[in-house]
């Protein structure tokens, strides 16, 4: 009977009573910030991998232009070198043409450059200059097409999709574009530092394609 009592009383007994002490806290702690560290370092490598570089971030900033609407029907189209000759007639309007080229990022082909020349109402010529967004805004761009020396033009208008630049041309002006050898526009990234970056526009058929706005 006493031996019985003996066994009930030591199986019911605490199990620190049978250890002889009690519980470290330290090991345990010890895993815990292990684990913490593990899922901290998982995480940040992670954030590494699926992070954009600074070159994608960059183009879609400044990816796209503003789209190229023509309003109206499209009643004339033609190609001069590498310029595209276009005339469109509103639904009420008269017809309106317009002259273009179109510059493109090689490797993604997306729109980084636009430059229209159109025949304003009073029949001088206005030139539209759009760049992707993501441009220091005061800078506008600067155009250099064989005049005495190179012409900065404000941004006139700035969109989710980009800005545009816009100016007129005198007759001088014209004349002196449509003999040019050159046409190099500058534009100024906000990450591309205050040299701003060249874009080289080829004026192959430009000659013809001003005759034909004019």
């Amino acid at each position: 009977m006493d031996m019985q009592d003996d066994i009930s009383l030591e199986a019911k007994a605490p199990r620190r009573a049978r250890w002889g002490g009690r519980v470290s806290l330290v090991p345990l702690l010890a895993g815990i910030i292990t684990l913490l560290v593990l899922m901290l370092v998982g995480l940040t490598v992670a954030y590494f991998i699926a992070r954009p570089s600074a070159a994608s971030r960059q183009a879609a900033r400044g990816g796209g232009l503003i789209p190229d609407q023509l309003e109206g029907q499209v009643v004339k189209r033609e190609t001069f070198g590498d310029w595209n000759y276009v005339c469109v007639k509103p639904d009420n309007g008269d017809v309106r043409c317009s002259i273009s080229q179109q510059l493109a990022d090689a490797g993604s082909n997306t729109p980084i450059f636009r430059w229209r020349i159109s025949k304003g109402p009073d029949g001088a010529l206005i030139g539209e200059w759009d760049t992707p967004s993501g441009v220091i805004v005061g800078q506008g761009i600067v155009l250099d097409a064989g005049w005495d020396k190179p012409a900065r033009i404000p941004f006139q208008a700035c969109f989710p999709e980009g800005c545009q630049a816009v100016a007129g041309f005198d007759p001088d002006a014209v004349d002196r574009l449509s003999k040019t050898g050159k046409a190099v526009v500058t534009m100024f990234p906000v990450d591309a530092g205050s040299g701003g970056v060249q874009l080289v526009f080829s004026v192959k058929g430009l000659p013809e394609a001003l005759a034909a706005l004019k």
